[in-house]
Order: C-alpha cells, then structure tokens, then sequence
C-alpha cells in the first residue's frame, strides 16, 4: 500500500497542494499535520507510521515556509531499510550525493546514472539540506 504524509508548518499555508500530489502518486491513505517543524508532536506522522506493513511505501509532502515540496523522495521500510530513495528506484538520497561528489562533470554523472534527472538532483540536494541540524560545534585546540 502507498501511504500518504503531509505536512505543512504555519498557519498560512493550505495542506491541499501536498494532499493532491500524494493522491497522484497514487496513496491509498493520507495522514496530515499542520505544525511547526520545532514541534514534536506530529500525530499525523505518528499515524502514518503506524499504518505501516511490510512492503508498504511512505510517500510524503513536507512544505515549509518558502521551501519546495519533496515529491521525488520516497522511503519504503522495506527497500534500502528505510533510506531516503529516489523516485522509489534503490538509489539512496546519500547515494546520489555521493556520486555526485565522484562525478563533478554532471555528463559523465548522466552517463553512470542514466535515469537520473535534473529535478532528482535539485531535491536530492534540497532534502539533504533540509534536514541538516545547524549546530554550533565548538572548537578545541590540542
């Protein structure tokens, strides 16, 4: 089964743009939140979460405020154990960054990734700094 999760972070802004792209991707259920992304309470994913079977697929539409949807990044516990893929294909989020880093010539990247596109790169790109902690790590010098 594809389930469905939205979530949007402020008042302002309406779920029903992620809700109609998860119904065109084909989810068969949709759990929705509307809270801050400093909330820790999200019963819509807790929801989500809980419907999960073996073999089922979360896809998820996270919009915050002035940010993109990630409709090309798909997770399936059962396939990559979990991971952040591409397009649902078994090609990680990380794993594409890190061809990314051995390939700087994007024709040669296209050449050993052919189904790659300029759209899984941006988001793959956008999702890796979305959901980085911007931490102040303090130095010591030895």
């Amino acid at each position: 089964m594809f389930i469905g999760y939205a979530r949007v972070s402020t008042t302002e802004q309406k779920l029903h743009f992620q809700v109609e792209a998860l119904v065109k991707s084909g989810c068969e259920k949709i759990y929705k939140d509307k809270i801050s992304g400093t909330r820790t309470e999200r019963l819509g994913l807790v929801g989500a979460l809980e419907e999960f079977r073996d073999g089922d697929t979360l896809h998820y539409q996270i919009s915050m405020k002035g940010k993109k949807m990630f409709d090309r990044i798909t997770r399936n516990p059962a396939q990559m154990n979990g991971q952040p893929c591409i397009r649902g294909m078994r090609l990680t989020v990380r794993r594409l960054l890190e061809a990314m880093a051995t390939y700087p010539d994007r024709n040669e990247l296209f050449k050993e990734y052919p189904e790659i596109e300029d759209e899984d790169i941006r988001q793959a790109l956008e999702f890796a700094a979305a959901t980085m902690d911007d931490r102040v790590a303090e130095l010591r010098y030895a």
